[in-house]
Parts: structure tokens; sequence; C-alpha cells
């Protein structure tokens, strides 16, 4: 008996690691868990979505005349800290409804458009991501669980640029 055990986990095991990474439910809710420490109160979130843009845009300078309107020559202003604000009010949405499709999928079609009438790619929207894993850890105990964070927010990117 422990031996089939034994082989029932191994397989899975395996097949686990052969396959795909997923944002199941045991992963909506590691994300939801370190995003709720690292997005807690108004200072680390000021502070936090100012060090991801920061970031983003030493990556990908080029981006900043995406965001002309909201004077992203100037990341202090105040048009620009309004427009942190809401990018970050928005992936805070998102992932609080990881876990709840009916809601997920409706905040998702209006992200989608709006960042279909921005012009705005899946791409662009995975590399403000790598720059959100680049931060994270410096507001969270311990390091993010990148094998939770990585198929989450690929479905969090894909949805808002389709």
């Amino acid at each position: 008996m422990y031996l089939s055990v034994a082989v029932l986990v191994l397989s899975c095991l395996a097949l686990g690691t052969q396959g795909e990474e997923v944002c199941g439910p045991l992963e909506k809710i590691k994300v939801q868990h370190q995003w709720a420490s690292a997005y807690r109160g108004d200072h680390d979130r000021l502070k936090m979505s100012t060090l991801v843009w920061k970031d983003f845009f030493a990556h990908h300078p080029e981006e900043r005349a995406r965001f002309e309107r909201v004077h992203s020559d100037d990341i202090y202003s105040g048009d620009f800290r309004a427009h942190m604000v809401r990018v970050f009010a928005g992936f805070d949405l998102l992932i609080g409804v990881l876990n709840q499709d009916e809601i997920f999928k409706s905040a998702m079609i209006h992200y989608t458009k709006m960042h279909n009438d921005l012009g705005v790619k899946t791409e662009i929207v995975l590399e403000f991501g790598k720059s959100i894993a680049r931060v994270l850890p410096d507001f969270i105990d311990g390091k993010p669980d990148i094998t939770a964070w990585r198929p989450c927010f690929k479905l969090i990117a894909a949805g808002v640029s389709e």
C-alpha cells in the first residue's frame, strides 16, 4: 500500500513538473496573500508603485511617450501619481477577484477595452509585470512565489490586452 501511495505521489509530482504552469486555486491564494502583504498601507502603495514605474521606465524608456498625457516626464507630478494610483487600484482589484471567475471576467472585459483603445499590447503588460516582480521582494517577507505569480500575471496580462 505504501508503495502504491509513493508511486502515485511521484507520478503526480512528475506530471506537475512537466506540465505548463497554471494559475489554479492554490496559486491564486498565494498571489492574493503576497499582494495583500506588499500593498497594505497608503505609504507602501505609493512607494511601491513609484519604484515599479521607475523600474519600468528604466527598462523601457520609449514607453514614457505613451504616458505623456499624465506627465510621465515627472513621475512625482500629481497627474502621474494619480495615474499610478489608478493603475495599481486596477491591479489590486484584479488580484483580489482572481478566484471569483464571474467578477474577474467582467473586470477583464473593462480593462481589455480600455487597453485596446490605448494600443497596449500583452508584451508590454508582461514587461510591466517584470518590473513588479523586481520590486515586490522589497515589500513582502520572503521571496515571491514565482511559480504562482508568473501564470497568474500572464492571465491578467493576456486579459487586459487581448
